[in-house]
């Protein structure tokens, strides 16, 4: 628990800190990975947090981990491990 000041009120109150989820937990340890053929340390936990980290759009995004195609509908459940091979390939369009 921590103490905390209302910007309303000059008294103190107590707020409970939240345990992380389990999600979030693996999210937080750092794995090492090979990103686009340099290596890497991320702390996200699958392919669609990758992304977030990244900071890139996942609307056209081509992702291959370990040599597999990974379907956009499975970002969110490709696991990232220790020593993983993924490339993320950006489509942009022009003329």
């Amino acid at each position: 628990m921590y103490r905390v000041k209302p910007a309303s009120t000059s008294r103190t109150s107590v707020k409970r800190r939240e345990k992380w989820p389990k999600w979030a937990e693996k999210r937080r340890k750092m794995v090492k990975i090979m990103l686009n053929g340099e290596s890497r340390e991320v702390g996200a936990a699958n392919i669609l947090a990758l992304i977030e980290e990244i900071g890139i759009e996942a609307r056209k995004l081509a992702v291959e981990q370990n040599l597999e195609i990974v379907p956009r509908s499975q970002y969110h459940e490709a696991a990232i491990h220790d020593g993983d091979r993924i490339e993320i390939v950006h489509f942009v369009g022009g003329g």
